[in-house]
């Protein structure tokens, strides 16, 4: 979708969350997924380091929470979005089983076979942008 597309889905959603190899594997047991509230985090305007941010709900490779913080990073132009499992400054800390630098939901520079989206070379990571 262009960023404007997603700009008018994002004014009719009050959530977005990001799964992991939908076509393969079923999302219906929250694995390797997450959630958020927009007036919580924005996924469109987030910029910054290791931001700790409000997840409704949050599962890195079994490990999860709900109404927790989450440390993510993005950066304009060389950063996708994502989360670093051995981040510790947030209240959700993944870091069991996970490899050095572990990168989760978006920028993959160290990946790990036990994540979803990093599972295969033919894994996807997929935002959605919705409500209840």
């Amino acid at each position: 979708m262009s960023h404007s597309q997603m700009n008018d889905l994002k004014k009719q959603s009050t959530h977005w969350r990001v799964t992991c190899d939908f076509q393969a594997k079923p999302v219906d047991i929250y694995r390797d997924y997450s959630v958020a509230r927009f007036k919580n985090f924005d996924v469109m305007t987030f910029e910054g380091g290791n931001v700790c941010k409000l997840m409704k709900y949050i599962n890195v490779r079994g490990h999860q929470c709900a109404e927790c913080t989450a440390g993510w990073y993005a950066y304009v132009n060389r950063e996708s979005m994502h989360l670093d499992s051995t981040s510790t400054a947030c209240q959700f800390t993944p870091g069991g089983g996970a490899v050095l630098s572990e990168d989760n939901f978006g920028l993959y520079s160290y990946t790990n076979k036990k994540f979803r989206c990093t599972s295969s070379p033919d894994a996807t990571t997929n935002f959605w942008f919705g409500g209840y």
